[in-house]
């Protein structure tokens, strides 16, 4: 066994929001969530070879890695006070997709993403859409990030007297550059 005693259930702040996710996500009865929790929650120790004790939560650098070993895609979602909703994460596998919110530290599970949100932002230019189909299909085109115009162009570092000294055809060896 991976460690968990018999004081399963665990508590809020057990850190197992996310296998309470999946859990829902596979059809388990929001009544009877526990038994299948611990279930996933093993076998997410099991292929990760980490220690009940020594477990923290699944981040969102871990999500790839719960994707595969679950065969599920996941896709994350933050929500700001207005209700914009922005995607924060998205594993690689785009089918069989469970959707989630996070708040702060904690997962949510989103059953219905059209009740959920009814707007989505871009994370480039901050436009908002009614549909994710609608932010998706923008983002994967938005310039935002090259449209700012600035006087005298983009940013570019001072050349060092060494870069002048090259336009000329005179180099000086990199460790002759620095005065001890």
């Amino acid at each position: 066994s991976s460690g968990i005693n018999a004081e399963w259930p665990l508590r809020p702040g057990d850190q197992l929001c996310f296998f309470r996710c999946l859990a829902l996500f596979m059809g388990a009865n929001i009544d009877a969530l526990e038994r299948k929790t611990k279930e996933l929650f093993e076998r997410y120790l099991s292929e990760t070879k980490i220690m009940a004790l020594e477990f923290s939560g699944v981040s969102l650098n871990e999500l790839e890695e719960a994707s595969r070993i679950f065969d599920i895609g996941i896709c994350v979602f933050s929500q700001n006070e207005n209700g914009a909703t922005e995607n924060v994460f998205r594993t690689l596998k785009e089918d069989n997709v469970m959707h989630i919110h996070l708040h702060k530290e904690h997962f949510s599970y989103i059953k219905n993403l059209k009740l959920f949100s009814h707007s989505f932002r871009c994370g480039k230019c901050n436009k908002l859409f009614p549909t994710l189909f609608r932010q998706r299909r923008h983002s994967a085109t938005c310039e935002a990030a090259t449209r700012d115009i600035y006087v005298g162009g983009a940013f570019e570092p001072n050349r060092t007297i060494f870069d002048k000294l090259e336009d000329f055809g005179i180099v000086i060896p990199s460790d002759l550059r620095f005065y001890p």
